[in-house]
């Protein structure tokens, strides 16, 4: 997985191709991921596409209802 942490409508961290767990992980043994910064929004995305898609730190990020 890729992770993009987002504040304000703008890109503040990423972080990518984050492995799955291993089969029979407890949940206390799972890692926790955060941003370098406070955000409010995190996206999760298939690992690779925030490479495939040129997603930087910095970029603007526009939110629309469907």
């Amino acid at each position: 997985m890729d992770f993009v942490w987002i504040r304000d409508s703008k890109i503040i961290d990423i972080l990518e191709n984050v492995q799955p767990p291993s089969s029979g992980q407890p949940d206390s043994a799972l890692p926790i991921y955060t941003a370098k910064e406070e955000v409010d929004k995190v996206l999760e995305l298939s690992a690779g596409t925030a490479q495939k898609l040129n997603i930087k730190i910095g970029d603007e990020v526009k939110i629309t209802p469907l």
